[in-house]
């Protein structure tokens, strides 16, 4: 905007008739001092026309003079040659002519068809000179120019923290327990850095906070290992003391304790995927062969329960992943399925390729999910309500381990119910 206004003033001056703004600034006193002198020399002759002339220059500091219509000066009285080529060409223009000169400005100008007055008025001061249309609206661009820039950088600079900042919280939103604001944006001594250095404490707090309980589930897993083993051992160390009819409860500890190593080991793989600390070690993959795996292993669980599993799509695709992170995902989703489908169903599997993309389904034919809870199918622990309850089993980990192993892959993953029943989850994984 202040550019706009500093251009606006440049084209004012340049369609600014200089020699007219000048001649208007003066012409009055200029006027008066030539009628004076013509006063002078028609009442008193030539004589009386230089002592006018003299009093004119002692009074006022720069000299005048009447001449004639040949240029001539009426009083007989010296002329600077610059003087008289500018008084010359006045008369032969019959024209005001204006000549700037460092002791002030020389006007030449006609006052009849016979006489014209020459005279020099002073220099403008510095506050006229700054006032002057042709020189204040470049002396203003420059100054808006300037001004502009400054105002630029200025906001830049304040608005850079902030944009910091902003980036700093999206990637704290987005799990990076990390993120900071740079020091060279926190350092700074103002009410920004102020809000930068608070983040960061909160940052950091939040980041000790979430690594203090992944250190203590990893160290209560690590923990729980060893009386579970010892558990186990003494369960068959029983085994081969105790008689038949012992045989039953023996049989019970022994499923707990195996439910209970289970979900150890997904706690503790849970705690690694969400630390990043298990790294992806990967390796090109037929991701068909994998899943018919995945498919003949459960099938055969399936037939046990009066179920089955069955392949609708599976062509040939290959990607880079993690062999067994992978294999543990499609595991986990297709048990979670199998764990509610009813007797005499099927979970159906397929395969395909939409842009780029391998795209898993899993679906089965079991009670669904309410919409509400969809959302929250893959937190940890997290339970449905109905008949998706503990009473199915499971330790409510599978789902999490397969949601975070996805998006390690910087996969998707999602679940939906679809219209004729059942719970359809959809894995996108990249080629």
């Amino acid at each position: 905007a202040m550019t706009l206004i500093g251009a606006v003033l440049v084209v004012i001056a340049v369609n600014t008739d200089r020699k007219q703004a000048i001649l208007n600034q003066h012409e009055e006193a200029l006027l008066e001092t030539g009628n004076r002198l013509l006063d002078a020399w028609q009442s008193k002759g030539s004589g009386g026309l230089a002592q006018a002339e003299i009093e004119l220059e002692t009074a006022s500091g720069h000299p005048s003079w009447l001449l004639n219509n040949q240029g001539a000066p009426v009083s007989g009285r010296h002329i600077p040659q610059r003087a008289r080529r500018l008084a010359h060409r006045a008369a032969d223009l019959d024209q005001v002519e204006i000549r700037p000169s460092p002791r002030g400005i020389w006007f030449a100008i006609p006052l009849s068809e016979s006489n014209l007055v020459l005279t020099r008025v002073p220099p403008p001061s510095r506050f006229e000179r700054f006032l002057n249309p042709h020189q204040l609206g470049i002396r203003l661009l420059v100054t808006f120019v300037i001004a502009g820039l400054v105002c630029y950088f200025l906001a830049r600079s304040l608005a850079a923290p902030l944009s910091e900042l902003r980036k700093a919280t999206s990637r704290l939103a987005d799990g990076d327990l990390g993120s900071r604001v740079a020091d060279k944006f926190a350092n700074r001594r103002d009410e920004t850095a102020e809000l930068a250095r608070d983040f960061n404490r909160m940052a950091g707090r939040i980041d000790s906070l979430v690594q203090s309980q992944k250190r203590l589930l990893v160290d209560i897993s690590h923990e729980l290992r060893t009386p579970l083993t010892r558990l186990q051992l003494a369960l068959e160390l029983a085994r081969h003391q105790q008689g038949t009819e012992q045989e039953g409860n023996l049989d019970r500890i022994a499923k707990e304790a195996d439910r209970l190593n289970d979900l150890i080991g997904q706690l503790r793989t849970l705690t690694l995927l969400e630390s990043g600390e298990n790294s992806l070690q990967r390796e090109q993959l037929k991701l068909h062969e994998l899943l018919q795996e995945i498919v003949k292993d459960a099938d055969i669980e399936a037939r046990q329960r009066d179920c089955r599993v069955e392949v609708l799509s599976l062509p040939q695709i290959e990607l880079m992943g993690s062999g067994e992170l992978l294999r543990r995902t499609f595991e986990n989703v297709v048990r979670n399925a199998l764990r509610y489908a009813p007797g005499g169903s099927s979970i159906a599997l397929s395969l395909a390729l939409e842009d780029d993309v391998a795209v898993t389904t899993v679906r089965d034919q079991g009670p669904g999910v309410p919409e509400k809870d969809l959302p929250h199918l893959f937190e940890p622990f997290y339970r449905v309500a109905e008949s998706r309850d503990r009473e199915c089993g499971g330790t409510g980990l599978g789902l999490a381990i397969a949601a975070r192993s996805v998006r390690l892959h910087g996969g998707s993953i999602a679940a939906e119910n679809p219209t004729n029943g059942g719970l359809l989850v959809r894995i996108g994984l990249p080629l």
